[in-house]
């Protein structure tokens, strides 16, 4: 039985009322809770183009993020969130992978970033040193024109959110090859 009967509502406007609700509260519910697009390393989302700049504030997230692959070494326990990242090494065969959270870039807290060959070996770890801060990932040896990827992941807990990457492959004094002379 028709339970509008008694309000006036013919069934037909009872069943687009439905449909109306339906998408108006529950499949935004839905699309919100999606993990993202990047969410494991088949699907790492290609960074090349930030080679020597910065994506946007808040351009990538780890909310709904699962778990998958290996945890970097700097990671007490994990993967937790992790998302993927990949880029083709250019001509200098360095590369500076940094993180960025907090006011406008992101809202992301206690995050680690891990670099790794195309089989999964590490070549880098860095691990937060408070809330919005983590160092660069730094390394000097990349092999020319091969893929590399990136895992971001974050401390197990409520600390998921957005976040900004930067790379460089400017060779920088961290690296004894571009060492300043100080004598």
């Amino acid at each position: 039985m028709n339970q509008f009967k008694d309000c006036g509502i013919p069934y037909e406007m009872n069943r687009q009322l439905q449909i109306i609700f339906a998408v108006t509260f529950i499949l935004p519910v839905v699309v919100c809770y999606a993990q993202p697009a990047n969410d494991n390393k088949a699907s790492a989302t290609d960074i090349t183009a930030l080679i020597n700049g910065c994506s946007v504030d808040a351009a990538y997230t780890s909310v709904s993020a699962t778990a998958d692959e290996s945890k970097g070494s700097c990671m007490g326990s994990g993967p937790n969130y992790n998302t993927w990242f990949k880029f083709t090494a250019s001509a200098t065969g360095f590369i500076s992978i940094q993180f960025q959270s907090g006011g406008t870039a992101g809202t992301q807290r206690y995050t680690y970033v891990t670099l790794w060959d195309a089989s999964l070996v590490q070549l880098g770890c860095s691990a937060y040193s408070s809330q919005y801060v983590t160092s660069p990932v730094k390394y000097l040896g990349l092999t020319v024109g091969a893929t590399y990827y990136v895992s971001v992941d974050n401390l197990s807990g409520a600390y998921t959110g957005t976040f900004k990457l930067c790379l460089s492959d400017v060779i920088d004094f961290d690296c004894k090859v571009a060492a300043v002379d100080v004598t």
